[in-house]
C-alpha cells in the first residue's frame, strides 16, 4: 500500500535567508517610509492580525522591490562587473579594466576551462553544481547572495525616496543628504558583496572539481 501524501501545514512553511534579508526587510523600509510620508506612521497597531497584514504587505512591497532590482544587475553591474575571459581585454588600460572591476576574470575563465558543457551561463551553472555537491559552499554564497540583495533592494528604494522627494513642497536638506548617501552606499555595497559571492562560486567549484 502506497504511502500516504503528506500535506504542507502552516507550520511546514519557513522564510528562508534570501527571504528574510532581500525580500522582508527591504519591504517593511518601505512600509515604513510609506507609513510616514502618509502621516501614519504612529497609528500602526500592535496585534496579532495587524502585524500579520503589515508582514503580507512588506512581503509583496519586498518582492516588487526585489523585481525593480534586476534591472540593476544588466544595466549597472554586468557591465562593470561581470567576468569576462581575459582574452577578450582591450590591450588600451580604461577605467572599467582596473583590477577591482575585473577581479574575477582569471576564476571565471578557470572554472569555464573545468566545464564541458555550462548550459544557461557559467555562473549559474557552477551554482548549480555547488548546491548538488557541496552544501557547505552553498550556506555560504547564500549568505552573500542574500545581504547583495538586501542593497539592492535598498539601492532601489533610495532611488525611489530621491524621486517621491519631488512630491513634497519643502523636502529637508538633511533627509536629501541622507537618502543620497543610502543610495550610493547601497549600491557599492551591493556590487561589492556580489563580486565577492561569484568570486566565491567560481572559487568553491574550481577548488572542488580539482580535487583540492
Amino acid at each position: 500500500m502506497a504511502d500516504p501524501v503528506s500535506v504542507p501545514k502552516p507550520g511546514d512553511v519557513f522564510i528562508g535567508v534570501i527571504d528574510f534579508f532581500a525580500i522582508l526587510i527591504p519591504g517593511v523600509a518601505a512600509q515604513i517610509f510609506l507609513a510616514w510620508a502618509g502621516g501614519s506612521l504612529s497609528k500602526f497597531a500592535t496585534d496579532a492580525y495587524s502585524w500579520a497584514v503589515i508582514l503580507v504587505i512588506a512581503f509583496v512591497l519586498g518582492h516588487m522591490l526585489h523585481g525593480a532590482g534586476s534591472f540593476l544587475d544588466v544595466c549597472f553591474y554586468d557591465p562593470l562587473f561581470k567576468p569576462r575571459n581575459t582574452q577578450s581585454i582591450s590591450p588600451r588600460r580604461s577605467f572599467r579594466d582596473r583590477k577591482y572591476f575585473r577581479s574575477n576574470d582569471e576564476l571565471y575563465k578557470a572554472a569555464l576551462s573545468l566545464s564541458k558543457d555550462s548550459i544557461g551561463g557559467q555562473f549559474q551553472w557552477s551554482r548549480a553544481w555547488l548546491n548538488r555537491h557541496s552544501p557547505e559552499a552553498s550556506i555560504e554564497l547564500d549568505r552573500l547572495e542574500a545581504n547583495s540583495k538586501l542593497f539592492r533592494s535598498l539601492t532601489v528604494l533610495a532611488l525611489a525616496l530621491l524621486v517621491c522627494w519631488q512630491a513634497f513642497p519643502h523636502p529637508g536638506k538633511g533627509e536629501l543628504t541622507w537618502t543620497v548617501l543610502t543610495l550610493l552606499f547601497s549600491l557599492w555595497r551591493y556590487c561589492d558583496l556580489r563580486v565577492k559571492m561569484v568570486r566565491c562560486c567560481y572559487l568553491h567549484y574550481v577548488q572542488i572539481q580539482r580535487g583540492l
